[in-house]
């Protein structure tokens, strides 16, 4: 119990000290991954509870531990795994990824908690709530002193794989069945502040890190309520999805929703402006 009790927490800082919106190329991703690892207050409970005192800085392998959530956020794109990004809070668990083309992937709810993650068609390892769990045992039991750092290593590449599916319930193509097969809006804004336009705008990188500063937000503990669905039965699915929201705006100043129910009732996506959603409306 305790050590669930650690991962829980470790999550939820990792994802509230990051901006509350936004939308993400890969490198975007790496660094509020990056940034989030740094400021968080995980480190008091690893400090206390796993007794890794040296913050962000703790190397594992030769990386840090922040290096090594900054990596599992970038490599979670790899391969196809990005298809399973998606999530509708409209719709039911199993529908709710992204439908293009007549062919529906996995919604990032199931994607998360999805045992087979590491199938020869999607690629890219096995990063799943679970797989985390599994390698935060190892790291506090194994005998062998090797073992146990390969393990705090996978662990922390781990929660930047988890980490990256939930910064993407942020970004509204995202939640919106919005597969932007040329770089979204949003997605374009947002690393181009990241990226100082290339160096040659200076201030919007300063808008970009400013945008990293603002003190972060978290849920309730309240949110974690049982799914009641034996695909993602753990409640961190809750910050994706609380299954409250449907379609009134009267929810939508509500702490305890979901990150996509905030996102998908509150804005638009390039393809989705008023169009096939209850909100926002023009009005």
């Amino acid at each position: 119990m305790k050590t669930k009790r650690t991962l829980v927490w470790l999550l939820t800082v990792l994802v509230v000290s990051a901006p509350s919106a936004g939308a993400y190329e890969v490198e975007s991703h790496a660094e509020i991954s990056r940034h989030a690892a740094e400021v968080s207050g995980v480190w008091r409970a690893l400090a206390e509870e796993l007794g890794v005192t040296a913050g962000a800085g703790a190397r594992f392998l030769g990386l840090t531990a922040s290096r090594l959530l900054e990596d599992g956020s970038r490599f979670e794109d790899d391969a196809l795994r990005y298809r399973n990004h998606f999530h509708n809070p409209l719709l039911p668990w199993t529908d709710a990824g992204l439908d293009a083309l007549g062919l529906r992937a996995r919604s990032s709810v199931l994607w998360q908690q999805d045992a087979a993650q590491d199938s020869a068609l999607l690629g890219g390892g096995a990063w799943s709530w679970q797989d985390a769990r599994r390698r935060l045992l190892t790291a506090l039991t194994e005998e062998a002193p090797v073992k146990r750092e390969e393990a705090f290593a996978e662990l922390f590449q781990n929660l930047g794989h988890l980490v990256h599916l939930i910064q993407d319930a942020s970004v509204p193509a995202h939640t919106r069945n919005d597969a932007h097969p040329i770089l979204d809006g949003y997605e374009r804004w947002v690393e181009w502040a990241r990226s100082g336009a290339a160096g040659r705008r200076p201030a919007l990188r300063d808008v970009f890190t400013s945008l990293l500063a603002l003190p972060p937000v978290g849920p309730p503990a309240s949110i974690f309520t049982p799914t009641g669905d034996e695909r993602a039965p753990v409640p961190v699915a809750r910050l994706t999805d609380s299954d409250r929201y449907r379609g009134e705006s009267s929810v939508l100043s509500d702490p305890g929703l979901g990150i996509a129910e905030f996102t998908n009732g509150n804005f638009l996506s390039d393809d989705t402006l008023f169009l096939d959603f209850p909100l926002p409306r023009p009005e």
